[in-house]
């Protein structure tokens, strides 16, 4: 018999990833300047995407162990401010008690994240915070562009099954806070999760030592030196993608 989600259990696992989170917010922070300092190649380079309108947001990771859109595994990858330790060690801790995936399959990644603020979300200040881009667009213009900076945990599920998969989706689906939920898999799961409306994009990856910047794109593959990866995103964020062939001009 599966255990009550009040119970002692559930609450032990709770702190657990509760714990798990908390370490990681400690260690890293949620200021995108301090985490991404060093890595000036990259973030001049998404800055640079966003303002020629060729993506709408760009992420960046110190390893690419922290979200592998590249794996050959079939894993899903859910993020969230990392600042909220207790909303993983719920989610985890369901998901665990309610026998949907081991423990042994699940392990948390970091990243941090730029992206044009559109105003369509309420904004909140202790886990996001607002700036500015400048310079030159793809017409030697000078534009300036509003944008959201924020640091988020990555939980990273690897599945055994498409069946397992959906499980996972629906159960973020249900916990998640936001209008505009972040959740992306490798492109295995294409068709186990066609019914929960994800939808096929390609990740376009630029390396600077062991960190990667990630910039996605419904149907383009950014030219060299980027990667190119077909992946996968839910609904809710490909709304925000910006294909270069309706931005040009």
């Amino acid at each position: 018999m599966k255990a009550n989600p009040e119970s002692e259990p559930s609450r032990k696992l709770v702190k657990i990833y509760r714990n798990q989170a908390e370490t990681l917010f400690e260690q890293y922070g949620n200021n995108f300047d301090q985490f991404t300092e060093g890595l000036g190649v990259l973030t001049e380079e998404g800055d640079s995407l966003l303002l020629q309108g060729k993506a709408t947001g760009y992420n960046i990771l110190l390893s690419k162990e922290d979200m592998d859109l590249a794996s050959g595994e079939s894993l899903i990858f859910y993020s969230n401010y990392i600042g909220k330790p207790g909303h993983f060690g719920e989610l985890i801790a369901e998901l665990v008690d309610g026998d949907i995936i081991a423990e042994r399959k699940i392990r948390l990644g970091k990243r941090a994240s730029k992206t044009i603020y559109s105003g369509k979300w309420k904004v909140d200040p202790e886990h996001e915070k607002l700036g500015w881009v400048e310079g030159k667009d793809q017409t030697g213009k000078i534009r300036k562009k509003r944008v959201s900076k924020t640091v988020e945990t990555v939980v990273i599920f690897s599945t055994e099954s498409d069946h397992q998969a959906k499980q996972i989706v629906e159960k973020i689906y249900k916990k998640v806070e936001w209008t505009y939920p972040d959740i992306r898999a490798t492109i295995s799961l294409r068709n186990a999760l066609s019914e929960q409306k994800f939808e096929e994009v390609i990740a376009n990856i630029l390396v600077q030592d062991a960190a990667q910047m990630i910039a996605l794109d419904i149907s383009e593959s950014f030219r060299k030196p980027y990667i190119p990866e077909p992946s996968l995103a839910n609904r809710e964020l490909v709304t925000f993608i910006v294909s270069p062939a309706s931005t040009s001009g």
